[in-house]
């Protein structure tokens, strides 16, 4: 074989095996910069999948809420086939507590559910009306003389006299006039009376009942609609758990005139309906009811917290 044969075949194996090697680096150069691709989008993947929990955490769930249980030590409340009102009242308010806790809710109260001791209606809203908090929710089950009575009923009130009196009058189903609050006195005999001006602008006193008269208000406060607005959320949403829903009922009750935050008493059903009694002492019934109080209240709280409450 002649030598230009030769060498012609040494420099095409030398070209081969260049070529080889050129393809080679390139895999490894190739394979070596993939890692560091995958870890770019990997970040950005994880920068995105932060962004949820960073909006989540940004919501403002400092909500805080008084709880009243209602009655306690020799103020048992109802009574009713041989149940007293006021463990009823611990029970339901222990299972609301721990619910709204779980919700990241702070809670305040006027007497612990644990605790058994009996507070004047004045000590309690004494005592509240001292709290930063949200709202006050009082809890009580019902009773009356009818044992066929039932359902729920949460009211509050309109006529706030602790936060303004501008607009406040008292009116009676059997009266069209309607005489102007100025405010409310104790008498000598330990009741209320109301101090209003009469139809001759004079200033009188009248010791009313909540059957013929109640205090109106004409352009309620921000935490009385606010009340109206829980009132109603609440009526409705323990109405489909069973209960017969009575409304929301607007009615000077102490604790819930006498407030200065967004209030509501509710009366989560009759002690003294032998067929509304056996919800009432359902534990299931129970954390159902605590569960969809606990849950009205805080969807109630977020809603309003983001337009200003």
């Amino acid at each position: 074989m002649k030598k230009s044969v030769v060498r012609s075949l040494l420099w095409a194996v030398v070209l081969v095996m260049l070529m080889g090697f050129s393809v080679g680096c390139q895999e490894e150069v190739e394979g070596m910069e993939s890692p560091a691709v995958h870890n770019e989008n990997t970040e950005k993947e994880e920068e995105n999948s932060s962004e949820p929990m960073k909006e989540e955490e940004s919501v403002d769930n400092s909500f805080t809420v008084i709880l009243d249980p209602g009655h306690g030590g020799e103020e048992t409340g109802r009574q009713a086939f041989g149940y007293d009102e006021k463990d009823l009242n611990n029970q339901l308010t222990e299972r609301i507590a721990k619910e709204l806790e779980a919700r990241g809710v702070t809670l305040k109260y006027t007497r612990h559910y644990s605790e058994d001791y009996n507070l004047s209606l004045s000590e309690r809203m004494e005592m509240a009306n001292d709290m930063e908090a949200d709202l006050f929710l009082s809890i009580h089950h019902d009773g009356s003389v009818y044992t066929e009575a039932r359902g729920v009923t949460v009211f509050y009130s309109t006529y706030r006299p602790l936060i303004s009196l501008e607009s406040a009058y008292l009116r009676s189903e059997d009266q069209a006039v309607f005489f102007e609050l100025i405010g409310e006195a104790g008498n000598s005999e330990g009741r209320k009376d109301y101090i209003y001006l009469n139809a001759e602008g004079e200033e009188a006193f009248a010791n009313p009942t909540l059957d013929s008269w109640e205090p109106f208000e004409k352009y309620p406060s921000k935490e009385a609609l606010l009340s109206r607005s829980l009132a109603e959320n609440l009526a409705e949403a323990l109405a489909e758990t069973g209960l017969w829903m009575r409304g929301p009922i607007d009615a000077p009750y102490y604790v819930t005139r006498r407030s200065v935050h967004t209030s509501v008493l509710v009366e989560a059903g009759f002690m003294t309906n032998s067929e509304e009694l056996e919800g009432i002492i359902d534990p299931v019934i129970q954390q159902q009811r605590a569960e969809t109080i606990a849950d009205t209240v805080y969807k109630f709280l977020v809603e309003n917290s983001e337009k200003g409450m």
